[in-house]
């Protein structure tokens, strides 16, 4: 094998887990910040929204269960690629209000925390 060859299947092959490190982290992210959303009608659970490219628009109607919004959210995440911004949205208008920590039930809010909370795992699994 050519040393040319051998860098270009390195290479390939560091290019293929960062992708799966991001990959990992968003997916990561988006499920615990779905999760930790605090429930009374549901509402602001269901209206998490992932798109790519730029944030989604508007509200969904009605609601819809946290295993939906999670399993939408990680099959984008999964078929994004390499060069993709992936974005998870809530419109409601007091979504600012819950990520703030104004309901007891998320004191620490949701999207934050576990942008935080990648974050940390990633420094502490990567730094040396």
């Amino acid at each position: 094998m050519s040393a040319a060859r051998g860098v270009r299947g390195y290479r390939l092959g560091l290019m293929r887990a960062l992708e799966r490190v991001r990959k990992g982290a968003a997916v990561e992210a988006f499920s615990g910040a779905i999760s930790d959303t605090p429930v009374l009608s549901g509402r602001a659970r269901g209206n998490w929204q992932f798109s790519k490219s730029a944030p989604a628009q508007g509200e969904i109607e009605g609601v819809r269960t946290e295993a939906v919004t999670g399993a939408e959210a990680r099959a984008g995440v999964l078929d994004s690629g390499p060069n993709d911004v992936v974005y998870l949205t809530n419109n409601l208008p007091y979504i600012d209000a819950l990520e703030r920590g104004t309901s007891r039930k998320a004191p620490n809010g949701m999207a934050r925390r576990n942008i935080r909370r990648v974050a940390e795992g990633l420094r502490r699994k990567y730094q040396r």
